[in-house]
C-alpha cells in the first residue's frame, strides 16, 4: 500500500525491504558506494520511511542508527506507523525522526515526503 501510494504521487524509484536489518545493510553500501564515489549521498537515498514494528531491526534501533552516523545522518526519517501514540513519538523525536505518521494518515504521507524531498 506505501509503496503504490509513492508511486502514484510521481515517486517511481523506491526499494522496500522485508527487515530493518537489510535495509541498514543497504544504507551502509550506499555509504561506502558515495565515499568511494565522492556523489552526494542524496543521489542515491533521498527519504528513508520506516515503521516500528519490523524483523530483525525496529524502526526505533533503524532510526538511531541512521541518525547517529556522521554521512547517513543527513537523511530525513519518517516513521510511519500504526504505533504511533504520544509515548512513540516522544521516543522517535528523541531518536530523531524528522516526522512521524500514524498508518490511518497514508494521505498526509506524500506532503510529508515532499517536504523533505523537494
Amino acid at each position: 500500500m506505501l509503496q503504490q501510494a509513492l508511486n502514484e504521487a510521481g515517486y517511481t524509484n523506491v526499494r522496500a525491504f522485508p527487515n530493518g536489518q537489510e535495509a541498514w545493510d543497504h544504507l551502509l553500501q550506499v555509504e561506502k558506494e558515495i565515499a568511494a564515489s565522492g556523489e552526494p549521498l542524496e543521489s542515491k537515498v533521498a527519504c528513508v520511511i520506516t515503521d516500528i514494528e519490523m524483523p530483525a531491526m525496529d524502526g526505533h534501533r533503524f532510526t538511531r542508527l541512521i541518525k547517529d552516523n556522521s554521512v547517513l545522518g543527513r537523511l530525513p526519517v519518517i516513521i510511519f506507523s500504526s504505533l504511533i501514540n504520544d509515548e512513540m513519538r516522544f521516543k522517535g523525536e528523541e531518536l530523531g525522526a524528522d516526522a512521524q505518521l500514524s498508518k490511518p494518515e497514508i494521505g498526509s504521507l506524500i506532503g510529508v515526503v515532499d517536504k523533505w524531498i523537494l
